[in-house]
């Protein structure tokens, strides 16, 4: 008896971690002319958003009070895991991954695709963020 509810712990264990670490995959081409607006989550001061190009994910902030609006763009390619190094030379290729991989102050930075439809796009950053979009186009 003991040793048959340890397993069902076990299982559920695994399961719900499975769960929690599940992304979903998308190709470049997929994300390329995309653009998405922050809904998750609130800024109050400003409205954020990014989109896509083959080689580009651009940050956009829009600051209500200055009417002002600031675009970062960063180089990014798609992996299947986080690499120790970012390799240039995947920028602009058509590849599938469920993670963004850019280079940021000297070092790889990350986003994970934790779900992403026709609508809506979740990601987890690097620092362990959750940030929900919205898609415009």
């Amino acid at each position: 008896m003991i040793k048959s509810i340890k397993n069902i712990l076990v299982f559920a264990i695994y399961f719900l971690l499975s769960m929690v670490c599940h992304a979903q995959k998308i190709a470049t081409s997929e994300l390329n002319g995309t653009k998405w607006t922050l809904v998750s989550p609130v800024c109050d001061y400003c409205e954020r958003g990014m989109s896509f190009t083959m080689d580009s994910r651009t940050t956009i902030e829009k600051y209500k009070r200055l009417n002002k609006a600031f675009k970062l763009p960063l180089k990014y390619y798609l992996s299947s895991s986080i690499p120790k190094k970012f390799d240039s030379s995947q920028i602009g290729k058509n590849r599938k991954g469920n993670y963004i991989i850019q280079y940021v102050d000297d070092s790889v930075f990350w986003f994970k695709i934790v779900e992403i439809s026709s609508t809506k796009i979740t990601l987890l950053s690097k620092f362990g963020i959750t940030t929900v979009y919205q898609k415009v186009k």
